[in-house]
């Protein structure tokens, strides 16, 4: 066998291992997605805020639930009705609050 036949062999062999490389990249990007890269004292502050944040909601009544509904939801919920995007929705939301 040639040298080149050999090196060859040797990638095709290697290839082998690409979809477990990919897996463990796929792995670690989604773990990476919820990672805070900021300073401690960064995310402190923006803790306070967003505790802040939720409790001008509940108090204002922008949730339309009580508080002990507010507190079972997920983060993801929390976030989705927190920071709604579609602008006649907050709209309605507001109108309904007051």
């Amino acid at each position: 066998m040639t040298t080149k036949q050999q090196t060859i062999d040797q990638m095709l062999e290697n290839l082998g291992d690409i979809p477990d490389l990919l897996d463990g990249i796929d792995k670690d990007v989604a773990a990476s997605n919820t990672h805070r890269y900021h300073s401690a004292g960064t995310q402190k502050n923006q803790d306070r805020a967003f505790r802040l944040y939720k409790e001008f909601c509940i108090i204002s009544k922008l949730f339309n639930v009580p508080k002990e509904e507010v507190e079972a939801l997920s983060e993801e919920e929390l976030h989705t009705v927190m920071f709604l995007h579609d602008e006649d929705k907050l709209i309605e939301q507001l109108r309904k609050s007051v």
